[in-house]
C-alpha cells in the first residue's frame, strides 16, 4: 500500500471514529489509539478546557488532559494557560517544534519521557492535541495538513460531546471532512466495480461479489443488475448509469438501498465516475460503495432522540442573515413552521426584550475573527400563542472565508422551559427550605465527605460564638474547634459515607449559654446511583430532656422502692387475710358440726320418744318440743348460710332440673302449714315450662322458693298464696325465668323495704316477737339470687299483701333423665320399707354413741338388721368380711375417717358397689363434695328427718334392684 492510500486510510479510519460516540472521552482515546496504531508517535494527548474564556485574559483558567497514550506520560493532568499556548490558539494553526526550541520545552513540561520533535493542534478555543514523535517525518507539512481537517472534526465532537452529549455542531470543518471523507471513498477500495456502456458488470473486487452473493468476478462479468439479487433497483442503478456517461461527469456519495441474497435490505453510500478510454470516450462507468446500514439505524435514532429533546438544528447564512432549519419540527419550540422566521432579525424580533442585549452581545463574540469557541445563550423566545419559552441556543461560525470573515453559523435550539421551571421551583424550593431552617430551633448542617461545611443554620452562633458564614467551606479544624471534638466529628460525619444509612449520636458542649447536649442525626445524602454526596445533619438540644430524664430516672426508682414496699406489705396483708379466712373456714366447718352433731342427738331422742309415747299430753308435748328444735336448726341453717355466703364458700351445683319437680316438693312441704292456718297455697305453672330440661342448682333454687313461700304463709293471716312462674327471656343457651310469690298478708312499709334484703333485719322489731325468724332468710335469699347471676325485689302495699318476685337464668339441656328433685316430706316410705325390705342388713359406721343409738333406732324401727362400727377401720374390715345391701358412713370419726375409709372399701371389699350415703354434720359443699369424691353415692347432713332418711334408703334399695338380708 502506498503512503498517500495509508494516510488517506487513516484520515477515513480517523473519521469514522468521531461518528461513533458522544462520549468526548471514548472518542478522543478511539482518535488517540487509531492514531498511534497508523502513524510512529512515541505519545498523543488530549487537553481540554471547560472554562473557556477570553483567551486574551490569562487568569486561572486552564487545561485539564482529557486523555493521553500511554497513560501516566503526564505527572500533572493539567496545564495553565500561558501566552505561549495562548497565542498559538488565537492563530489557529498546526505549530511543529524541536527538541532544541524553547516552546518545546514548554509544551512537554511535567511529561516523563521527551521526545526529538512535538507537533500542536489548536482544538478552536477549547483545546490541544499534543503529539511527540522521535520522527520528524511523520509531521510532513502534507500530512499535517491533511490532518487537520480531521482535527477540526475531532475538535467539534469534543465540543459537542462536553456540551451536550447529543449534537455534533455543524461547522464548516464538518463540511471540509465530509468533502475529504467522500474523497477517500471515491479512491479507497471498498466495493469496487465497473460496467460497460450497456452497464454490463466487466468486473469487481471481492467484497462487491460477496454482497452479490457470488463466489467471485467470473460469476458477474456479462451480466447486468436485472439479474442480481437487487434486481428490485436495477432500473435506478442503470439510470445512474447513464448519467454518468451522458453527462461525463460523476456521482458522488448518494445513498440508496439495496436486497441482500437472503432478502434483506441494506443501505449504500454510492459513488460513480466515467470510464474513458485512451482517446478520452467514456467507455462505462466506475463505481464505489460503502455500506452504511448501521450509520442509517444511528441517524434514526438520532432523529428519534432529537425529538424527545425537543431539539432543532439550523444554520445561517451570515451574508444574506439567511436562516434554514434542515427539515427539523419548528414546533418543537412552539414555532409553526410557516411562522418560523428566516432571518435573523426575524428571529431576533422574537427574543425577549430583557434578553436581547445578551443574546447579540453572545452572538458578536463568536463572529470575531479568530474565535473558535462559539456561543452558548439561554434566553426566551415568544411562541405561536403569544407567550415566551427559555431556549437554549448553541452554535459556532461553520465557514469563514480566506479573510477569517464568517459566511456559516450552525448548531441548535433546545427548548428548556420545563429545566427553567424545575430550577425556578428548586430556587423557590430552597429559599422555602432556609425559611424553614430559620424558624426551627434545630441546627442544620450539610457537610461533604473531607468533613466541610457546606451549610450551616443560622442559630449555630448561639452555640458555638461563630457565624454560620464563618463554617463553608470548612473543616471543624480549620475552625479551631478543640481535637476531641474535631476527632468526634470526622467519625460521625464518616459513618452516612461509609454505611449509606443515617447515624445517630449524642455530643456535649460547653456553649456561651452553658453546658448543652445535642443529639445529633446525620442523613445521607445519596445521588441517582446510589453514591452519597453529601451528609445533612440536625442538631437537637435535649439538655433539658435529659435532665428530666434523669429526674425521672430517680423519681421511678423512688416509686419503684415504695411500690416494692406496698406490694410486700400487700402480700403480707394478702397472707394474713388467707390466714384469717382459712381460720374462718374451720371454725365455720367446726361450728356446723359441733352444732349439728347434738342436734342430732335431741331431735332423734324426740323422734324416738314420740314413736314410743301413746298419751296425748305427752305426745303435745313432744311436739312442741320438735318444733322448737326445728325452729332451732333453721336459725342455725341460716346462720351457718349467711356466714358461708361471706366467706364464698358457696359453691352452685349445676345439675339437671326440672321445675315441676320444685313446685312439687313446695306443696309437699308446705301444704299442711298453709291449711293449719286456713290458707290456700297455689302455684302457676304453664304446662309448656313444666317439663323444660334444665340445668342449675335444685336444692338452692328450692331454698329461696321455700323461704318466700314459708314467709308469706307466715304473715298472712287470712287469703291465699300464689306462686307464679313465667318464661321473661330467652337466650340460644338459657331461660330467664321469673319467679312472683304474692300473697295477702300484712304488707311492708316503704321504709322498711329499703333495709328488708340486709342481714338480722325485718320490717320491724315486733314480727320478730309475734312471727319469729332471725331476720337472714330474705338477706340469703338475695346473696343466693346473685350468686345465679339474677335480681330480686318486692312490691307492697301495707295491709294489702306483698309481691316477691326474683329473675335468674337457667341453662337450657338436652332432654334426658332428671334426677328426683330431694323430698322433705316423703309419704308412704316407713311403710313400704317395713313391709317390702324387712330384715335388710346395713352397716352403721359412726364415732359418736347417740348419733349412732338413733340411727340404730330408726333403722331397727323398719325392720333393718344394723352392724355398727364405731370407726372406719372397724367399717373397713367388716366391708371386707360381709356383704351389705347399705352402708351409712359418718365423715369425722377416729383412726380412719369416713372419706378414707369409703375409698379403701371401694377398692378392696366385699361392698365395692354397694350404696354408701354419707351422714355426717360436715354440711359445706366442698364436705359433700370430698364424700362423692371417694365414692359415696349420696350425702345427708345431720340432723337428717327419718322421713328424709327412710324416702333415701327406698330410693337407693329400689335403684339398686335386689335385698340383702341377714
Amino acid at each position: 500500500m502506498s503512503q498517500t492510500t495509508g494516510e488517506l486510510l487513516l484520515l477515513y479510519e480517523l473519521s469514522l471514529n468521531l461518528g461513533q460516540s458522544l462520549d468526548p472521552i471514548q472518542t478522543g482515546r478511539r482518535f488517540l489509539k487509531t492514531l498511534l496504531s497508523r502513524r510512529n508517535l512515541s505519545t498523543a494527548s488530549i487537553w481540554w478546557r471547560d472554562d473557556a474564556g477570553t483567551p486574551e485574559v490569562l487568569d486561572e483558567s486552564a487545561f485539564d488532559l482529557l486523555d493521553a497514550i500511554p497513560r501516566g506520560q503526564y505527572r500533572q493532568p493539567r496545564r495553565p494557560l500561558t501566552p505561549l499556548l495562548c497565542r498559538l490558539m488565537l492563530d489557529g494553526q498546526v505549530r511543529v517544534f524541536a527538541a532544541g526550541a524553547p516552546e518545546y520545552a514548554e509544551l512537554v513540561s511535567g511529561a516523563t519521557d521527551t521526545s526529538a520533535v512535538c507537533a500542536i493542534y489548536p482544538l478552536g478555543m477549547d483545546g490541544l492535541l499534543l503529539l511527540e514523535s522521535a520522527d520528524p517525518a511523520q509531521f510532513a507539512p502534507r500530512f499535517l495538513g491533511q490532518l487537520r481537517a480531521v482535527v477540526n472534526n475531532l475538535s467539534n465532537s469534543l465540543r459537542g460531546g462536553k456540551a451536550h452529549a447529543l449534537l455534533r455542531a455543524r461547522t464548516a470543518e464538518l463540511d471540509e471532512s465530509r468533502k475529504l471523507l467522500q474523497t477517500i471513498i471515491d479512491t479507497t477500495p471498498l466495493r469496487v466495480f465497473w460496467k460497460d456502456r450497456e452497464s454490463r458488470y466487466l468486473g469487481c473486487n471481492p467484497a462487491f461479489a460477496r454482497d452479490a452473493g457470488k463466489e467471485g468476478a467470473a460469476d458477474l462479468i456479462g451480466k447486468d443488475d436485472h439479474q442480481m439479487n437487487w434486481a428490485a433497483q436495477a432500473d435506478r442503478y442503470q439510470a445512474d448509469d447513464r448519467r454518468v456517461m451522458a453527462n461525463d461527469q460523476a456521482l458522488l456519495g448518494y445513498e440508496q438501498p439495496q436486497t441482500t441474497p437472503d432478502g434483506g435490505t441494506i443501505w449504500l453510500r454510492t459513488s460513480k465516475v466515467p470510464l474513458h478510454d485512451r482517446q478520452g470516450q467514456v467507455m462505462g462507468v466506475l463505481g464505489m460503495s460503502e455500506d452504511i446500514t448501521e450509520q442509517k439505524r444511528e441517524e434514526r435514532r438520532l432523529a428519534l432522540a432529537m425529538e424527545v429533546a425537543r431539539i432543532l438544528i439550523w444554520e445561517m447564512d451570515l451574508v444574506t442573515g439567511k436562516l434554514g432549519y434542515d427539515g427539523s419540527d419548528m414546533t418543537r419550540l412552539g414555532l409553526d413552521a410557516a411562522d418560523a422566521p428566516d432571518t435573523l432579525e426575524g428571529w431576533l424580533a422574537r427574543v425577549h426584550p430583557d434578553d436581547r442585549e445578551r443574546f447579540t452581545g453572545a452572538m458578536r463574540q463568536a463572529l470575531q475573527p479568530g474565535d473558535a469557541r462559539g456561543f452558548d445563550c439561554e434566553y426566551r423566545l415568544e411562541d405561536k400563542a403569544g407567550g415566551y419559552r427559555w431556549l437554549q441556543t448553541v452554535g459556532q461560525v461553520a465557514q469563514r472565508d480566506a479573510q477569517g470573515r464568517p459566511l456559516l453559523a450552525a448548531g441548535y435550539s433546545l427548548n428548556i422551559e420545563a429545566r427553567k421551571r424545575a430550577e425556578q421551583e428548586l430556587k423557590a424550593s430552597e429559599e422555602a427550605q432556609r425559611t424553614l431552617i430559620a424558624a426551627l430551633p434545630d441546627i442544620v448542617m450539610r457537610f461533604d465527605a473531607q468533613d466541610r461545611h457546606l451549610f450551616a443554620s443560622e442559630n449555630v452562633k448561639a452555640v458555638t460564638g461563630l457565624a454560620a458564614a464563618d463554617f463553608l467551606g470548612k473543616t471543624h479544624r480549620e475552625l479551631g474547634f478543640p481535637e476531641p471534638m474535631c476527632a468526634f466529628w470526622e467519625h460521625a460525619v464518616r459513618q452516612p459515607f461509609l454505611t449509606g444509612r443515617p447515624h445517630e449520636t449524642e455530643f456535649e458542649l460547653d456553649s456561651p449559654s452553658g453546658h448543652r447536649v445535642f443529639n445529633w442525626r446525620l442523613t445521607p445524602d445519596s445521588d441517582v446511583d446510589g453514591r452519597v454526596r453529601t451528609v445533612l445533619a440536625v442538631a437537637r438540644d435535649v439538655t433539658e430532656r435529659k435532665r428530666a430524664r434523669v429526674e425521672l430516672e430517680r423519681h421511678r426508682r423512688h416509686l419503684e422502692e415504695l411500690v416494692a414496699t406496698r406490694t410486700a406489705e400487700l402480700a403480707a396483708a394478702k397472707d394474713a387475710a388467707e390466714a384469717a379466712n382459712r381460720a374462718k373456714s374451720v371454725f365455720l366447718a367446726n361450728m356446723s358440726h359441733e352444732l349439728r352433731t347434738p342436734m342430732n342427738g335431741v331431735m332423734g331422742m324426740i323422734e324416738l320418744a314420740r314413736r314410743r309415747m301413746s298419751d296425748a299430753d305427752g305426745l303435745d308435748k313432744l311436739g312442741k318440743a320438735k318444733l322448737s328444735a326445728e325452729r332451732l336448726l333453721k336459725v342455725l341453717n341460716d346462720i351457718l348460710d349467711i356466714s358461708k355466703i361471706e366467706a364464698e364458700r358457696i359453691v352452685l351445683e349445676d345439675q339437671p332440673l326440672q321445675l315441676v319437680d320444685a313446685v312439687a316438693n313446695l306443696h309437699a312441704t308446705l301444704d299442711h302449714k298453709a291449711s293449719e292456718r286456713g290458707l290456700r297455697f297455689t302455684a302457676d305453672l304453664p304446662p309448656d315450662l313444666a317439663r323444660i330440661p334444665l340445668r342449675g342448682d335444685a336444692l338452692r333454687l328450692g331454698q329461696i322458693l321455700l323461704n318466700l313461700v314459708g314467709n308469706a304463709i307466715k304473715f298472712t293471716e287470712q287469703g291465699e298464696v300464689i306462686l307464679r312462674l313465667r318464661t321473661v327471656g330467652e337466650t340460644a343457651d338459657a331461660l330467664q325465668v321469673r319467679f312472683e310469690v304474692t300473697d295477702t298478708g300484712i304488707g311492708i312499709e316503704a321504709d322498711a323495704r329499703a333495709r328488708l334484703f340486709r342481714s338480722f333485719e325485718q320490717a320491724d322489731n315486733s314480727m320478730t316477737r309475734k312471727y319469729g325468724g332471725t331476720g337472714l332468710g330474705l338477706a340469703i335469699c338475695k346473696r343466693l339470687v346473685g350468686l345465679m347471676g339474677g335480681e330480686i325485689d318486692v312490691a307492697s302495699t301495707p295491709g294489702a299483701g306483698s309481691r316477691f318476685w326474683f329473675v335468674v337464668p337457667l341453662r337450657k339441656t338436652e332432654t334426658g333423665a332428671v334426677p328426683p328433685a330431694p323430698t322433705l316430706a316423703a309419704l308412704g316410705a316407713e311403710q313400704r320399707l317395713q313391709t317390702e325390705y324387712a330384715g335388710t342388713r346395713v352397716l352403721l359406721a359412726d364415732d359418736e354413741p347417740m348419733t349412732q343409738e338413733i340411727s340404730r333406732a330408726l333403722l331397727e324401727a323398719i325392720g333393718f338388721v344394723v352392724d355398727a362400727a364405731e370407726d372406719g377401720q372397724q367399717a373397713l374390715e367388716m366391708a371386707r368380711q360381709s356383704p351389705y345391701a347399705l352402708i351409712l358412713m359418718d365423715m369425722q370419726m377416729p383412726v380412719l375417717n369416713g372419706v378414707d375409709s369409703t375409698r379403701a372399701i371401694r377398692a378392696d371389699s366385699l361392698n365395692r358397689d354397694t350404696p354408701i350415703l354419707g351422714m355426717t354434720a360436715n354440711a359445706f359443699a366442698e364436705d359433700r363434695q370430698a364424700c362423692l369424691d371417694a365414692g359415696m353415692n349420696v350425702h345427708l347432713s345431720k340432723p337428717v328427718a327419718p322421713d328424709m332418711l327412710y324416702e333415701t334408703l327406698l330410693g337407693w334399695l329400689e335403684r339398686r334392684g335386689k335385698r340383702t338380708v341377714a
